[in-house]
């Protein structure tokens, strides 16, 4: 060489070795060539968000238009999932997402041909439209018209009178020496609407058992009566409150009525309490006049059954109310649910989309397919329930129930498997993100939804809210991923916030002025710093922590 160095063979060979070794792992780290990028996921959201948009808009237009429309986009996607297998894994999470959304296209075009071509019962509509479309009883489209021909003058007087906008009056009574009314309380323990309430001038207390809307207060006899609706109820019921009830803030069940009746209007004429009410029969929309004795036992309808089979045309004569006849309740028809076009449901939606979605989970291992697989099977379920009846009480109990224990029950599965296996299946392991992140969604929102936290005020509610943020903490430590861990830390600012709140409450009541609020602020802001303290202290030992509870757990289970 000109500078007369020499650089020994041996060195040489080194150097080229690891300039080469940088090389390649340099070419090891840097990102596949090819993928979508952010543009290309910008661009397939906006073009999704236009197509579900058309298929909406088309569906208004018609039914086939957006079937028709449902079924093309359908297509494109199966061929585009197709198409972008060629590419192997450089497309794989396009391709998963294609298979998820063509899934749900599948669904939606068995939807849309059982509800639209397989026929429904008439009856089969709202109680608005019902009660527009339906005939008035023929002699009975006023309230009077259904009185006896001997009633006073004070009776025809009330059945004469609108209904409309005072039918709720008086919305408050004075009973043995109690005020009674309806309002808000302001002890923090209300959900937000107006409940039954107590004033003896010294203080306000709620009445039990908790009456929503209360309403037509009148005093007869020796009681107050009045409608009112038991909170997380649907149907607004009669009630009384004696001169007992008055002293422990107590109300008493009369009648309660058939889901559907609206009864409103209540007075003391004539020896009797009479009331006004409205229902639909099968093959009418029915108005009548109800009166009770005051008791349960007492209680009769003026058309002398709630539906009658054949339709007086004039007003029934002046004969007594046969007191041992029985009532007929009326037929809820939005108790029956449309069998036919809810089976098309199971038979063209369901079970179409859980096969195929099975299919590709076993053919192409897309870990998409358990969003499909997951919901596909809660819908199931809830249809087939939906089969039986669709009364809506038994539908709002048994959702609440079935998706806390379906929801609760898949994060525990998943959790065990987890602390179980040291490795996952390369499948399940695919399948991490999706399993934790919609079960974990699902439970935490039915966590609320069920104790009606934060709204409601129930001690145990809270105490039980409470205790759902360790699990919330042990679930991500033992299935390995942060969305658990954000889900209980969101609980945790939420039960900081009502442990501040009633601190302040002990001291100043329930005002929410400057000092109080600052008050609030400093206590919850001591907690926040308890809480970074901890997450401070778990970022520093999480290796060993994680450990520590993966061990103690899988001890319990005898591993």
């Amino acid at each position: 060489p000109r500078s007369g160095l020499v650089v020994p063979a041996p060195v040489c060979a080194r150097r080229l070795a690891a300039s080469c070794a940088a090389s390649m792992a340099a070419k090891d780290e840097a990102p596949a060539p090819g993928g979508a990028g952010v543009l290309g996921w910008l661009g397939f959201v906006i073009v999704n968000i236009a197509i579900w948009g058309i298929i909406i808009v088309s569906s208004v237009v018609s039914w086939a238009v957006g079937f028709v429309v449902t079924l093309i986009y359908t297509g494109v996607l199966i061929g585009m999932a197709f198409c972008l297998r060629r590419y192997g894994a450089r497309f794989a999470a396009f391709e998963n997402l294609l298979w998820v959304l063509s899934c749900w296209c599948v669904f939606i075009l068995g939807a849309y041909l059982s509800i639209n071509v397989i026929p429904a019962p008439d009856l089969q509509r709202s109680d608005a439209t019902r009660a527009m479309d339906l005939p008035m009883s023929p002699g009975y489209a006023d309230f009077g018209a259904v009185l006896p021909a001997n009633s006073s003058d004070e009776l025809r007087q009330w059945a004469a009178e609108p209904s409309m906008g005072t039918h709720a009056a008086p919305s408050f009574a004075a009973y043995e020496g109690q005020f009674f009314f309806r309002g808000a309380p302001d002890d923090g323990q209300s959900n937000g609407g107006d409940i039954l309430l107590k004033s003896n001038a010294s203080a306000v207390v709620r009445v039990a058992p908790e009456l929503e809307a209360p309403r037509s207060f009148v005093v007869f006899g020796s009681a107050l009566y009045f409608i009112g609706r038991q909170v997380g109820g649907l149907q607004s019921d009669l009630w009384s409150i004696d001169a007992v009830g008055a002293a422990t803030a107590t109300a008493s069940l009369v009648k309660r009525f058939t889901k559907g009746h609206q009864v409103h209007s209540l007075d003391s004429i004539d020896g009797r309490l009479y009331m006004k009410a409205e229902y639909i029969c099968p093959t009418r929309y029915v108005k009548t006049i109800m009166w009770t004795t005051g008791t349960a036992e007492g209680f009769r309808n003026l058309l002398g059954s709630d539906c009658p089979t054949s339709p007086a045309t004039t007003p029934p004569p002046h004969v007594p109310v046969n007191p041992t006849a029985q009532p007929q309740p009326p037929v809820d028809v939005d108790d029956v649910p449309p069998r036919a076009q809810l089976l098309g449901l199971v038979l063209m939606s369901c079970l179409p989309m859980l096969t195929i979605a099975g299919l590709i989970l076993w053919k192409f291992r897309m870990p998409g397919m358990f969003f499909n697989l997951y919901y596909g099977f809660l819908i199931l379920v809830a249809v087939l329930f939906f089969i039986g009846t669709i009364e809506r009480d038994a539908v709002e109990i048994f959702l609440k129930t079935f998706l806390t224990l379906y929801s609760a029950g898949a994060l525990l599965a998943f959790t065990l498997t987890c602390l179980l296996r040291e490795v996952l299946p390369e499948l399940l392991e695919s399948m991490r993100d999706w399993i934790v992140a919609l079960t974990s969604l699902l439970l935490f929102a039915m966590i609320h939804i069920d104790l009606q936290v934060p709204p409601t005020g129930v001690a145990w509610a809270w105490v039980v809210y409470a205790l759902t943020i360790p699990p919330w903490l042990l679930v991500s430590v033992s299935v390995g991923h942060v969305l658990p861990l954000v889900l209980g830390s969101l609980s945790t600012f939420i039960v900081a916030w009502k442990i501040s709140r009633e601190i302040v409450r002990v001291f100043y009541g329930h005002s929410l002025s400057e000092v109080p609020m600052l008050i609030t602020l400093a206590i919850l802001a001591l907690q926040g710093i308890g809480i970074i303290i901890g997450a401070i202290f778990y970022a520093k030992h999480r290796a060993t922590v994680d450990d520590v509870v993966r061990g103690s757990l899988r001890r319990c289970l005898g591993q």
